[in-house]
Parts: C-alpha cells; structure tokens; sequence
C-alpha cells in the first residue's frame, strides 16, 4: 500500500503514456490508419485522371463544333444520330472509324 502511495503519479503518466501512444497506433487518425488513407488517395487520384481523359475527349468533341474549326462532317454525324434520321441508301461511316486526320476538314467561319 505504501508503494502506491509513493508511485501514484508515476502511474497516472505511464497510462496516460500507453493511452496516448495505442491511440497513436490504431486511432482514426494513427499510424495504421494513415497507410489505409494513402490507399484511398492513390484510388482517387487514378479515378482522377480516368476523368481528365473523360474531360479531354469531350473537350476534343466540343472543338469540332465550334464556329471557328466546324467539321461538317462531325456536325451532320451529330445531327443524324440525334434525330435518328437517315436516308435508306445513306452509308454512314462514323468519324471515330476513320484513321487520325482523314475526313476532317477545320472550316474558318468566314468560308462558309
């Protein structure tokens, strides 16, 4: 009973020592914890940048549209699949199965 008398304070650090210090290891906010948030950064920043492709291409779909660098071509694919509209006789071959730089034709929006 003396010897508790004498260590109570010591004993009240060496808790609060371990408390702090197992919280530090599995907390929310511990170590352990902080390897499963680096996980989830790295997946989110690849879902990331599968979204700046999405963005890219849409962006590259949307430039072909523009007044200053229409593609006739691109606008009348647009228009026909749109509206559904075709005539019977019509083929249609979509820009995307045309090799790179075949069939578009940038157009100023003073040449029209």
């Amino acid at each position: 009973m003396v010897a508790l008398k004498r260590y109570w304070l010591t004993m009240i650090f060496a808790a609060g020592i371990v408390y702090f210090g197992v919280h530090g290891l599995v907390g929310e906010q511990g170590a352990l914890a902080w390897a499963g948030h680096q996980r989830r950064i790295e997946r989110l920043e690849a879902g990331l940048e599968i979204l700046y492709a999405q963005r890219a291409a849409l962006e590259a779909r949307a430039a072909r549209l523009r007044p200053a660098t229409l593609d006739r071509d691109f606008l009348d694919e647009r228009a026909r699949a749109l509206l559904n509209v075709a005539h019977p006789r019509d083929l249609v071959i979509p820009a995307a199965a045309l090799p790179p730089g075949v069939g578009v034709r940038p157009v100023s929006a003073t040449t029209r």
